[in-house]
This record gives C-alpha cells, structure tokens and sequence, in this order.
C-alpha cells in the first residue's frame, strides 16, 4: 500500500515539475517543450560506461587530476597501487 502512495506521489511531482520547472527552462533556451520532450524518470541511475581513451584525454586536458584518474583506473580494473609519491 506504501509502495502505491510512493509511486502516485511521484506522478504528482513529476507532473509540477516538467509542467512548472523543465517547460519554461526549454522555452528560455529557445526549444519548444513538446519537441524537446524532457521528462522526469525515477529510479537509480546508471552509471555511465567508462571509456579508457576518454579518460586518458580528460586526463591529458586535465579535466580531471591525476588522482581522479588513478581512482578511475583502479575501479574499472586497473592493478594501479594506492599511492604514487
């Protein structure tokens, strides 16, 4: 019975919200809302695939630390020691 109050209650927000928030900020950037169709999803987002070459160029541009980029490695696999000093 929670689960069915959640979930209505999350229809009402996302209604208010794309109505309210997301329908004039479209019209502000110069799109119209209805071909733009930005919509509200609820649920756990996924985590993004993690692209090696991206993330040497972001790393070369230094868009992201040198640390960033070793914790990075280290999640999707690479065998890269804790610290480098």
């Amino acid at each position: 019975m929670a689960e069915r109050k959640v979930m209505a209650l999350q229809r009402f927000m996302k209604r208010i919200v794309e109505r309210e928030i997301f329908k004039p900020i479209v019209e502000q950037a110069g799109y119209d809302p209805k071909r733009a169709a930005v919509r509200l999803n609820w649920g756990i987002p996924e985590k993004p695939e993690v692209n090696v070459a991206d993330l040497i160029k972001a790393a070369e541009q230094r868009l992201i630390s040198p640390e960033e980029f070793r914790n990075i490695a280290r999640k999707i696999g690479w065998e890269i020691m804790e610290s480098y000093k």
